[in-house]
C-alpha cells in the first residue's frame, strides 16, 4: 500500500533520510469520503437532541476524523510510531481534561446552592452557571 524509499548517507545508515510515503490516489479517495460521511454524521446528529450524549457524540466524530487526518493525510500510520504514540497521549490528556470539566460543569449546582438555577433579582435573568440538579 506504501512505499519507503530510504536514502542512505555516507556512512551507510539512514539517520535524517527523507521518506517518501505513496499510496493509490483511490485509498486517499475512500478516506475523504469517510471525511465527508462523518461531517455529514455531525450535521445529522445536530438535529436531534440527545441530552448529554450530545456533546460525547460530537467530540467522538470530531475524534475520529481528527485521527483519520493525522493517520493517513499527514502520513502518522506510516511515519515512527514514536509520533503516534505522542498524538495518543495528546488525545488521552484532553479526554482527562474534559472529564474534569464535565464533572464539574454538571456538579455545580448540587455542590454549591448559589449555582443551582436561580434567577437574579435585578434582572430575572438566571444566575451564571444555573445547571438544575
Amino acid at each position: 500500500m506504501s512505499a519507503v524509499a530510504h536514502e542512505k548517507g555516507e556512512s551507510g545508515n539512514t539517520r535524517g533520510a527523507v521518506r517518501a510515503y505513496a499510496a493509490p490516489s483511490l485509498f486517499y479517495v475512500a478516506v475523504f469520503v469517510g471525511l465527508a460521511a462523518l461531517t455529514a454524521l455531525t450535521v445529522l446528529q445536530s438535529t436531534f437532541d440527545l441530552g448529554k450524549l450530545n456533546m460525547l457524540l460530537g467530540v467522538g466524530i470530531a475524534t475520529l476524523k481528527a485521527l483519520l487526518v493525522l493517520g493517513f493525510f499527514m502520513h502518522l500510520a506510516w511515519d515512527n510510531k514514536f509520533y503516534a504514540y505522542i498524538v495518543v497521549t495528546a488525545i488521552f490528556f484532553v479526554g482527562v481534561f474534559y472529564t474534569y470539566t464535565t464533572n464539574d460543569t454538571e456538579k455545580r449546582g448540587l455542590r454549591d446552592p448559589d449555582q443551582s438555577g436561580k434567577i437574579l433579582p435585578a434582572t430575572g435573568a438566571p444566575a451564571p452557571g444555573g445547571f438544575s440538579p
